[in-house]
């Protein structure tokens, strides 16, 4: 069973429809007492943070050219691969390829990387890993503001993003 809702902001979800509403009444009155399991979609927000901020700081941290879409490419693809890869049979060896970031992004994948960018790079999290200070930099700042064209270069700018290690 699959239902789409809708979360507001009392912390309440609205079913589509009376039927649907009736329908999980029902079944979770005849499972009372048993677990269920919500699990969450991820947001637009957060692909544009993880492709926008967590990548780009990630290449930065490597010295590498951030604001180049081939390197993005390419360290997209090391990040899936470390944090979200899977062991495959290759011949008469093993290969660890990328899996999807599709539906996961919630679910510990970026989480894994800032702890990362924390403990390898010294990474202020409260300083540069915020997915509503990236939003406010991308929705109200950039459209509006004479601010930097990349995150990066607004984080340099604010003296938010150093190297600690």
């Amino acid at each position: 069973m699959s239902y789409i809702l809708t979360a507001t902001k009392d912390g309440r979800m609205e079913f589509s429809s009376d039927y649907q509403k009736a329908q999980v009444k029902e079944w979770l009155t005849k499972h009372a007492g048993k677990p269920v399991k919500l699990t969450l979609h991820e947001s637009p927000n957060q692909r544009r943070f993880f492709e926008g901020a967590l990548i780009p700081i990630v290449i930065w941290c490597h010295g590498q050219n951030y604001k180049d879409w081939k390197t993005r490419e390419a360290y997209r693809d090391v990040v899936c691969r470390e944090f979200n890869g899977e062991i495959i049979p290759f011949g008469k060896s093993t290969r660890k390829i990328a899996k999807t970031t599709k539906g996961i992004l919630n679910q510990g994948f970026i989480e894994r990387i800032i702890t990362w960018l924390e403990t390898d790079f010294g990474i202020d999290r409260t300083l540069c890993l915020d997915s509503n200070d990236y939003k406010k930099y991308r929705d109200e700042l950039r459209p509006f503001t004479n601010v930097p064209e990349n995150y990066i270069d607004y984080l340099l700018k604010l003296n938010r993003l150093t190297k600690v290690l």
